[in-house]
């Protein structure tokens, strides 16, 4: 796909989870390899023939090990970006839930307090 001035781009759909713990957000942390900023997200990818409430359950699954209940669509954004050095496009469903899983058993939650 390409932007309207011609560079080469992607559009995807994502499902974002607000699971709170009194003020604090759970998220995933990572890196753009291209200029090493940090970012943070609460999770995934829509995957084709799933809605966005399965790619969250599963998301969390997958990544975290976690089950989640609750879920909630609170609204959908639209977010245009540079990550890798390339533009992207994104449409984002975002969900409220719980976490029902006390414990993890895959990867690692962050509550970070105040990051953006």
């Amino acid at each position: 796909m390409n932007t309207p001035d011609g560079r080469q781009g992607r559009i995807r759909v994502l499902a974002l989870a607000l699971v709170m713990r009194g003020e604090e957000l759970l998220v995933f942390r990572g890196n753009d390899p291209a200029t090493g900023k940090v970012f943070h997200r609460p999770l995934g990818g829509v995957e084709c023939g799933e809605t966005g409430a399965e790619a969250l359950r599963r998301e969390m699954l997958e990544e975290l090990g976690a089950e989640i209940a609750d879920v909630r669509l609170r609204g959908v954004l639209e977010n245009l970006f540079t990550w890798d050095a390339r533009p992207w496009h994104e449409i984002v469903m975002l969900f409220d839930a719980t976490l029902r899983t006390p414990r993890c058993t895959r990867g690692t939650i962050s509550w970070p307090r105040g990051t953006p």
